[in-house]
């Protein structure tokens, strides 16, 4: 992202010593590094969005391993030279939570988006977070992702011979790309 002095802030991962950790570099206006940073997380740790706040630092989110197995969402507020202010981390208890975005708010808080799974921790959703100013977490929302959109793939009738051209009234099986199939009765 651009910064208010005309330069860049740049985040993402990389891997040091075998593990993934998450970084900071602000360039001048030409590109040239200014400082780098790498945030350690819980084992290994991937930033995917940042922003520059209103005080001239920046929030970081992404993805760590949780040491209880999964992975957490993240955020990490720094100054304006990239040394961390405070690191929270949300999730857990067997549900899985990934940041992908972050934009301050009016109040000085900040709303991250990104991706959560149910108790399961099986079948992914989008979500957005609203955290506070310190990153205390003020509300959740889990929005529930559009289906698949499945493709037919064959038609059988009972016996299992293939059905190309389907008769009114008549039980059919079809098979679609997903793997999932529907018993149904041709209209």
């Amino acid at each position: 992202t651009q910064t208010s002095d005309g330069g860049f802030a740049i985040s993402g991962y990389a891997n040091i010593s075998n593990s993934f950790k998450a970084f900071l570099y602000k360039t001048d206006a030409n590109g040239d590094v200014l400082w780098s940073k790498i945030y350690p997380g819980n084992g290994k740790s991937w930033a995917y969005g940042m922003a520059q706040t209103s005080d001239g630092g920046y929030i970081i989110v992404g993805t760590t391993n949780n040491i209880n197995g999964g992975t957490l969402l993240f955020t990490i507020k720094t100054d304006a030279f990239g040394d961390t202010l405070w690191t929270k981390m949300y999730g857990g208890g067997g549900i899985e939570k990934e940041g992908y975005g972050v934009s301050q708010t009016s109040d000085g808080g900040f709303v991250v988006t990104g991706r959560t799974t149910d108790a399961t921790g099986l079948n992914w959703s989008a979500c957005a977070i609203k955290i506070g100013p310190m990153g205390t977490l003020i509300s959740g929302y889990q929005l529930p992702l559009a289906p698949k959109q499945k493709k037919l793939v064959q038609r059988f009738d009972l016996l299992g011979r293939v059905i190309s051209n389907p008769q009114p009234q008549q039980v059919y099986i079809e098979l679609y790309d997903d793997g999932s199939t529907a018993k149904v009765i041709w209209q």
